[in-house]
Formats: C-alpha cells, structure tokens, sequence
C-alpha cells in the first residue's frame, strides 16, 4: 500500500513520469492541488538521478528539474496567458538549449537535454 503513495506522489504531485523505457526519455509533468505550497522528489534510474522540486510562494510558481546524463526530458509548466516563463532568471530562445514544443491543456511544454534546470513562472 505505502509503495503505491509514493508512487502517486513522485508521478502526480512532483510529476516524474518514464516517457520512455528505463527512465531514457523523461516527462515532467507537476500537478500542485489543494493548498500545497511545495513539493520535492528523486527517482534513481539506471541513468542516474531525476529529481524535481516545485514551490508555490505569492502566485509565482517555480520547477527545478535534475535530468541525467544521456537523456532528455520534456516538461509541462503550468502556465495562464499572460504569464513571464523563465529559466534561471533568463528568457527563454535558441541559446538557451531549452527548445520550445507547444502549448496544451493549460501548460508550456519545453524540451531539455542532460542537466539542472530551474523555471519560474510569474503574472
């Protein structure tokens, strides 16, 4: 029984979910509910370690994402129009090796390579 919770909790609320098999491609997908403010978690593939960690503080919502090596990750980030989208406190275009893919179903969903990661998002 306590398996399948962190299970929900690491692919649901923190959003680390295998979009290829052993963990090769990687979908980060947060889904923050209720009153959470904050939520963290890793996950030891056979690539290393994936980690994700989201706070909620004043309407801004920040995503750190640890993506190993030799893999590459696609993140959904919860997003409204209207909204600045970040990375490390850079806009995000073609040098910062983050490549845009598309809107849906309310999220900006980006594509990243090997690598530490940290978006905000702020109205």
């Amino acid at each position: 029984m306590f398996g399948s919770i962190s299970e929900w909790f690491y692919r649901s609320v923190v959003g680390i979910n295998s979009d290829a098999p052993g963990f090769k491609r990687i979908l980060f997908k947060p889904q923050p509910s209720g009153d959470m403010k904050h939520a963290k978690g890793t996950y030891q593939s056979e690539y290393g370690e994936i980690g994700a960690e989201w706070t909620i503080v004043n309407n801004s919502f920040s995503y750190k994402v640890k993506v190993p090596v030799n893999t590459r990750a696609e993140v959904w980030l919860p997003t409204r129009y209207g909204q600045t989208l970040t990375e490390q406190a850079k806009k995000i275009d073609r040098n910062s090796g983050i490549r845009f893919l598309r809107n849906e179903d309310g999220y900006t969903i980006v594509e990243v390579g090997s690598g530490e990661y940290w978006f905000q998002i702020q109205k």
